[in-house]
């Protein structure tokens, strides 16, 4: 019996070693299913508000739950909810809700910048900036700016045939978006050449969970909206939500342990010069 804990104690070592073992237990370290849900319902108590005023100032009232429809292929009770959910408050009422609505959004939005930088100064173990609100508020600038060029140019191309192309495009987007993140979140304490494999993890990651929500998303809303509603709809947004702050997670973990193991194997292949012994 002894002979076979220590063998399972030298076999647990050796998994802990390898990449895989180092991935799950830095994923485990983060603490995913609590993270999960501060961000999941960070980001909800964002998306409601941001929606209804995007609404309210686009052309059209039903232009972001148009493109919700559409990017998570909803149709009957489902897409019907979703317009219902997010449709845009009438012009008399459209003031107040727009201050308030201001005001939850931008705390919410703060918030959850505030929460995704501690989760990569926890998965590369450094200790919180004093300066977080700021870098936060950078990142935030950064993403909107990058939303706003790199999804219409992809529907173009997609529009015009070019899905591939679209696919290649959102793909290196979301990997430079992705590296650039932690690196601004992080205070560029972080190189960015140690950041580039956990962006390209995190692009590969989020395409995949995109495909997967194309398939969940569609009859979970249609299920939840018949049995409860449009309360049902909640449910959906935030199970969803929650998962994709889910991958997040995964990703910070996976992008840490990748560029500790680059920099390893760096400073491997080219170990720093001796210093030339001095005269005797």
């Amino acid at each position: 019996m002894y002979g076979v804990a220590v063998d399972l104690r030298e076999l647990r070592e050796r998994l802990r070693r390898t990449l895989p073992g180092k991935l799950a237990e830095r994923f485990l370290e983060l603490r995913p299913i609590e993270r999960g849900l501060a961000l999941g319902s960070k980001l909800f108590t964002a998306v409601v508000p941001a929606a209804i005023l995007l609404s309210g100032v686009l052309t059209s009232p039903n232009a972001v739950s148009d493109r919700l429809v559409d990017g998570l292929g909803l149709t009957g009770p489902g897409a019907a909810s979703i317009r219902q959910l997010f449709h845009a408050p009438p012009s008399e009422s459209g003031t107040a809700v727009g201050i308030v609505g201001i005001l939850v959004l931008l705390y919410s939005l703060l918030s959850f910048a505030r929460a995704l930088q501690r989760v990569y100064e926890d998965a590369w173990r450094l200790p919180p900036l004093r300066t977080g609100i700021v870098w936060g508020s950078v990142w935030l600038v950064t993403f909107t700016v990058y939303f706003s060029m790199a999804t219409p140019f992809a529907r173009l191309l997609s529009r015009h045939g070019f899905t591939v192309s679209a696919f290649i495009v959102s793909l290196i987007g979301g990997a430079v978006l992705w590296s650039v993140t932690p690196a601004i979140l992080l205070g560029r304490r972080v190189p960015l050449r140690a950041l580039r494999p956990g962006g390209l993890a995190t692009a590969v990651l989020l395409t995949l969970f995109n495909i997967g929500s194309r398939i969940y998303v569609p009859h979970s809303m249609t299920a939840n909206t018949g049995r409860y509603g449009l309360v049902g709809v909640t449910f959906t947004l935030l199970s969803w939500l929650f998962a994709f702050c889910l991958v997040l997670v995964a990703s910070a973990a996976s992008g840490a342990v990748l560029g500790e193991a680059r920099a390893a194997e760096v400073a491997r292949l080219h170990p720093p010069a001796s210093p030339p012994a001095g005269n005797p």
